[in-house]
């Protein structure tokens, strides 16, 4: 319900009456600290003058602290700006390290179940190829049979002119196709077969052929060797061990390495190959490893995990480093 009569106009005049009096004030502070002044000026007998008011010097006054604190806040950015891109990079590796133990760990797995299928592949291979020397075998046991079984068939079917009666031996021809029997029998212990006239044939099992074996490991041993030599020279910070393991390195890159020595004298390395990741092609090879680079960051040893490859050449039965990417 709204407010009617005398009281409701003396609130209007009220309120009218305070925002008066609180704009006055405002208009008295300012001609008080902002009095008007003048500037005077003469130039070839002629004086002139500008009037500065309150309300130009406030505006003026307003610019200026403006300007003064855009200049404050540009100052500190340039003072702190080391202190700035110190804590972005140091987040930034933070991150960086993450996602590498990750790719690391992935890498991990994935040379697990590489590894896991390989050897899955070689033991059903082997057991293809036992099952596969049994069955022939077996087939040439069935063959021996059949053949065995129509030798002795022929000669059942013989007349009884056919038998040879001699003084000093009498031995019927079914008797020797009996013996012929017996004697082509697989049996080891060369027992005679039965005299009622039919076949025995035991069958017994082979060792399947020995698998050819391949060079592979010996050439893995060599290649492991050279990768232990590469270590141990970067551990030991010599320069001339690294170029010996290493041969393709470059004189860039060996002074990188003289470089990264001076500041951090702690710095190691260790590199870690998963077999399953070893490729041979005649006398060159290359190997997927997840190399970690021990160096010194604020005050404390970090490693640093990346994935690299090796790549090997042979030469005079020796292998060496030719190229890390």
């Amino acid at each position: 319900m709204p407010v009617t009569g005398v009281s409701a106009k003396s609130a209007s005049k009220g309120k009218d009456g305070m925002a008066e009096t609180l704009v006055e004030r405002v208009w008295a502070w300012l001609h008080a600290t902002f009095p008007e002044r003048q500037i005077y000026v003469r130039s070839e007998g002629r004086v002139q003058f500008f009037t500065f008011g309150a309300t130009l010097q406030a505006t003026l006054s307003g610019l200026a602290l403006i300007f003064l604190g855009w200049v404050a806040f540009a100052s500190v950015n340039v003072i702190f700006k080391d202190r700035i891109i110190a804590s972005k990079d140091h987040h930034y590796q933070a991150m960086q390290w993450a996602y590498e133990n990750r790719v690391y760990d992935l890498q991990q797995s994935y040379d697990e179940l590489n590894g896991a299928l390989v050897s899955a592949e070689d033991r059903f291979k082997s057991k293809a190829d036992e099952l596969e020397a049994k069955q022939q075998t077996v087939a040439r046991m069935l063959g021996r049979k059949q053949a065995v079984d129509a030798m002795v068939d022929g000669m059942r079917g013989a007349t009884p002119s056919a038998q040879i009666h001699t003084e000093d031996d009498s031995v019927p021809l079914a008797h020797s196709a009996t013996s012929g029997a017996s004697s082509d029998s697989v049996d080891g212990d060369g027992g005679a077969a039965p005299t009622s006239g039919g076949s025995q044939l035991q069958v017994m099992p082979q060792n399947p052929a020995p698998q050819q074996r391949t060079n592979r490991p010996q050439k893995a041993s060599f290649l492991e060797e050279a990768v232990s030599r590469f270590e141990s020279a970067y551990n030991s910070h010599d320069i001339a061990r690294i170029k010996s393991a290493w041969t393709g390195m470059s004189s860039q890159q060996a002074r990188l390495l003289q470089e990264l020595f001076k500041s951090n004298p702690e710095a190691t390395v260790k590199d870690d190959c998963a077999p399953s990741s070893l490729n041979i092609t005649g006398d060159s090879a290359q190997w997927a490893c997840i190399e970690t680079t021990m160096v010194k960051s604020n005050g404390k040893l970090q490693g640093k995990p990346h994935p690299i490859k090796f790549s090997f050449v042979k030469n005079n039965d020796s292998w060496s480093i030719s190229e890390r990417q």
